[in-house]
């Protein structure tokens, strides 16, 4: 028998390479994913009054279409002008972080409810001079209820004398396969919960 001491061989590293929908998405994309969201968001009592209002299809909470003059590649000498529509990101949206979890235990989700909680202080300090935060969580699993619940409590205040959160909200959302990758290259951060009981792991791609 063997020791891995006494294997020899070429050693070398493979690293993921994600299939063909996880490319560079075009604004446009990013306008059209936020429309088929925004049914969802409106739908989360808690984002009525935080998100900024939008009309569909020319805005959406995160994007909306400017239209701004262009010159047609057969003008004549002067010019013709044409309305061209252009996605592009809101200048008073909020930041948005995504998460994908299982909502089980190895995954420590109080980690980032205490995270969130220290950024809302820091919001409330700098008297909004900083963003509001949209943290977005994805996937199904056991721990998902007593967690959103923390979540509820901490944004409405739980009736007592504590005020809720006015910079963050929390939201759990199921993406569509093809929404998600879009989805993730719009966010600002990506939270990693995962926590391991070997001495040993690998780092997170």
């Amino acid at each position: 028998m063997f020791t891995v001491r006494e294997i020899r061989g070429l050693k070398l590293v493979l690293h993921d390479r994600p299939p063909a929908h996880f490319h560079r998405a075009s604004p446009q994309e990013m306008h059209e994913l936020f429309l088929r969201l925004t049914p969802s968001f409106q739908k989360t009592p808690d984002l009525l009054t935080f998100l900024p209002s939008s009309t569909s299809p020319t805005s959406t909470p995160f994007t909306r279409v400017l239209y701004s003059p262009s010159f047609s590649s057969f003008s004549t000498d002067i010019g013709i002008e044409t309305d061209t529509p252009v996605p592009s990101q809101r200048p008073d949206r909020p930041a948005l972080l995504l998460s994908s979890t299982s909502w089980t235990p190895d995954e420590d989700f109080s980690i980032l409810l205490k995270a969130l909680s220290l950024y809302e202080q820091k919001a409330i300090e700098a008297e909004g001079r900083l963003p509001k935060v949209l943290m977005v969580v994805t996937g199904k699993g056991p721990e998902r209820e007593k967690y959103m619940n923390e979540v509820g409590t901490l944004q409405s205040g739980g009736g007592g004398t504590e005020e809720g959160w006015k910079y963050v909200r929390c939201v759990s959302m199921w993406l569509e396969a093809a929404d998600y990758p879009l989805l993730l290259e719009f966010t600002h951060e990506l939270p990693f919960l995962t926590h391991s009981r070997l001495p040993l792991r690998l780092p997170p791609a």
